[in-house]
């Protein structure tokens, strides 16, 4: 006989022997570690939790120029652009992320790993047109993969929790995020369209590049400020953007105004 049920995190329906029941195992889909109820239980409807980032650990080097140095323990996630790369050891697997996923199942009868990252690549790409790797680490052991800027810039790195798990940025801001993190186009509703933000969602991980210097600038409800819009970086949701009209000024460059409640970052550069 056999026990059936499904994991608790992706849904993958698994299969055990008998002797496993009340034991532990890791599910092959999402690689979660889950409880194998009694032999003979109830089935229990599967109530999905919502999908909580890869909690990456992180180093920046350098000063005015620098670069990270990921970690990830087994089966963990960042995404990238493929022209950030620097290094990665020799565990580290990668693959577009929008790519179909349609490859066969494993030996183990569950999903192949390369294939769940498609899916959360999917996920984690949203409604956005942005280009992204998938860098997974598919060995047994903690595997480092390295990004740079393609220019001299600084880094951010945003923890999303501490911003309602919601941030604006600019979609050339974006170095690499955790395995978690949603991003969406600016669809013009919210902001202009000619602003070229993406909303990222989610409780993990950014790492934000700045060309140049950083400024980082905190508003309260009843301060504003005008800044050329080319020298946005991010701003939190909660920020209210207008155009700021310039009369008489034939100088093509675009500003906006920002009022707060919220925190902008801006580039020199």
């Amino acid at each position: 006989m056999a026990i059936e049920f499904r994991c608790m995190r992706c849904g993958q329906k698994l299969r055990v022997g008998d002797s496993d029941a009340g034991n532990m195992a890791r599910c092959p889909g999402c690689r979660a570690v889950v409880s194998i109820p009694p032999k003979d239980a109830p089935a229990q409807p599967v109530v999905m939790a919502r999908e909580k980032s890869d909690v990456i650990d992180y180093e920046l080097f350098g000063q005015e120029s620098q670069y990270v140095e990921i970690t990830l323990d087994p089966s963990e996630v960042t995404f990238a652009r493929m022209d950030n790369l620097i290094y990665m050891s020799s565990g580290i697997a990668v693959e577009d992320a929008a790519e179909s996923g349609d490859s066969d199942r494993d030996s183990t009868g569950g999903l192949g790993v390369l294939k769940t990252i498609s899916q959360v690549g999917r996920r984690m790409r949203g409604g956005s047109s942005l280009p992204m790797t998938a860098f997974c680490n598919v060995a047994e052991k903690r595997e480092v993969v390295a990004f740079a800027p393609k220019a001299p810039s600084r880094l951010i790195p945003i923890h999303m929790d501490e911003f309602d798990e919601q941030l604006y940025c600019k979609s050339s801001a974006i170095l690499c995020l955790a395995r978690g993190i949603e991003i969406r186009d600016n669809d013009g509703s919210t902001f202009p369209e000619n602003l070229a933000t993406h909303l990222l969602r989610g409780d993990g991980i950014a790492i934000l590049q700045v060309p140049g210097q950083l400024h980082h600038r905190q508003l309260d409800e009843r301060t504003s400020i005008n800044v050329a819009t080319q020298k946005m970086v991010a701003f939190t949701a909660k920020m209210r953007l207008a155009d700021f009209a310039c009369p008489g000024v034939t100088d093509p460059v675009e500003v906006t105004t920002l009022r707060g409640p919220g925190e902008v970052w801006l580039c020199t550069a």
